[in-house]
């Protein structure tokens, strides 16, 4: 099934997965969330063959002695993860004689698995097997209407194996978008105790019209009436009409542009004192660096307590959550996040405007002061937010690995981050980030230098011919010429290990002198 975003797509494979497990035919179903963290393709089958082992002992036992004898399935490509973890073990059940009922594999929001060759090998491997006897499984995947996945489909020899079913933006849903909103704003209504009726027919069609057949609409409406940190389910629904009354014509080759609006009313809401504190927030749940992920992480990275992360999450309460365990920030709907990113969408709270300036300055500014006050046994940084699987190390380091990756992104840096960096301590990096000395960083020197100003680039980083620096040179780094971070005594030097990876070494000094 395919559709564009926000058309329901996912409630449809929450409400099959549901029917199937209530008759006993659901196989497995798996979810990808790329700005929850499940977007990992690796996880897919080892997932999906978890969830039916726990149903199937003849499974079960044979999943855990190949697991047993080779603990690297689970790493493996999905290809072979494919294989080894679902065909073989199904085979060798087929070929005992043994016979199971079909179950159907439920897959949502295969677009926002990580990697355009992972969704392909992932589609491919599965209707390669599709008319293998020895499989019971039937695959219901769900997708937004992504180019490469529709040719994937649209190939001769998968189309064959595959029924295609459209959800498209249709106002042919009104009726169940009408029956969902007066059904919730009844549950709100009760719970605040107001009077009935509240609200009228007439302001309930008007959200019906607005919700423009995307059911993500409407729910995101009714979270941000019954925001509990706000002024009321009665002043929050004001502000939505009379936002309605407002709207410009909405153009129908963008059906999310009603949705914009709505997002774009939410962050106007917001107090400005918390609002460039949930864009910093948002731009760090958008990076891909592994160890930010948890709220606690993200809290101490940016100097937050636990009610100060708490109360700037709150504001956004109609698309987002803190989940327990972690806690974690969890999003109702990518379309969110999509639309902070897209400068054009957004506009000015775009999280890769001033919020990106903001927060390179700020972490450097951080950093500077760490290096200051810390000493090689000891890391003067704060926990802001204590937690037992965060130390004072990990912070340092994720600090460290998110400001070469935001000074790396497609926005010039500004004056303030150009200061900083020319007086930032580099030196002290291999000395603080534990033993051995030299530490790997993500880091594509060209990118780097792109969005420094040229009278600044040979302060911050250049090339070097200085033939001395090869007598740190770490074991496996390439012979290719390093370049120098820093300039003065703050300098390291940066040797190449892969394409995106850096290793950074101290930089040599005769007599004290670099």
């Amino acid at each position: 099934m395919r559709g564009p975003a926000g058309v329901g797509k996912s409630a449809v494979a929450q409400s099959c997965a549901e029917l199937l497990s209530s008759q006993n035919k659901l196989g497995a179903a798996f979810f990808f969330s790329r700005f929850n963290g499940r977007d990992d393709p690796n996880q897919l089958f080892t997932s999906i063959s978890y969830q039916i082992a726990t149903k199937c002992n003849s499974y079960g036992r044979l999943l855990d002695r190949d697991i047993w004898n080779d603990p690297t399935l689970v790493k493996k490509s999905v290809i072979q993860q494919f294989r080894e973890l679902i065909v073989k073990p199904w085979r060798e059940i087929w070929e005992r004689g043994e016979r199971m009922e079909e179950w159907v594999i439920v897959i949502d929001g295969l677009d926002e698995c990580a990697g355009n060759k992972a969704q392909q090998d992932i589609i491919e491997v599965i209707a390669a097997f599709a008319c293998d006897e020895s499989l019971p499984f039937r695959w219901a995947l769900f997708s937004r209407l992504d180019p490469r996945i529709m040719a994937s489909f649209g190939s001769d020899h998968i189309a064959s194996l595959s029924l295609h079913l459209e959800l498209p933006v249709s106002r042919e849903t009104d009726d169940e978008i009408l029956l969902y909103l007066t059904g919730e704003l009844d549950r709100i209504r009760r719970e605040h105790g107001l009077a009935s009726p509240w609200p009228v027919a007439r302001e309930i069609a008007t959200l019906v019209d607005l919700s423009g057949g995307l059911f993500i609409y409407a729910a995101t409406v009714i979270r941000f009436v019954g925001e509990i940190n706000s002024s009321g389910p009665v002043d929050q629904l004001e502000a939505v009409l009379a936002f309605a009354k407002h709207r410009g014509t909405i153009s129908s080759d963008h059906p999310l542009a009603e949705l914009d609006r709505f997002y774009t009313l939410i962050m106007q809401r917001i107090p400005s004192k918390v609002l460039l504190t949930i864009q910093k927030i948002l731009l760090l749940k958008t990076l891909h660096i592994a160890g930010v992920d948890r709220a606690p992480k993200i809290a101490s990275i940016l100097g937050l307590s636990e009610p100060q992360f708490r109360n700037a999450c709150g504001a956004l309460h109609s698309v987002l959550e803190l989940q327990s365990p972690g806690p974690d920030i969890r999003f109702y709907h990518a379309s969110f996040m999509d639309f902070m990113q897209d400068q054009k969408r957004a506009k000015e709270f775009c999280i890769y405007l001033s919020c990106l300036d903001g927060l390179r300055h700020e972490l450097l500014e951080r950093l500077n002061n760490v290096h200051l006050y810390s000493t090689c046994k000891s890391i003067s940084i704060d926990l802001t937010w204590p937690s037992q699987r965060t130390s004072k190390s990990q912070i340092y380091c994720l600090s460290l690995a998110i400001i070469f990756h935001l000074c790396q992104c497609k926005r010039p840096l500004d004056p303030s981050t150009i200061s900083s960096l020319l007086n930032f301590q580099f030196h002290m990096i291999p000395r603080l980030w534990g033993s051995p000395s030299f530490q790997d960083i993500g880091l594509s020197p060209k990118r780097l230098r792109e969005n420094i100003p040229i009278e600044y680039r040979s302060k911050i980083i250049e090339r070097t011919y200085n033939p001395t620096v090869y007598l740190r040179k770490p074991a496996f780094a390439d012979w290719e010429r390093p370049y120098i971070l820093g300039q003065g005594k703050n300098k390291v030097v940066c040797w190449k290990l892969t394409p995106t990876h850096w290793r950074l070494a101290p930089y040599p000094t005769v007599f004290g002198v670099p």
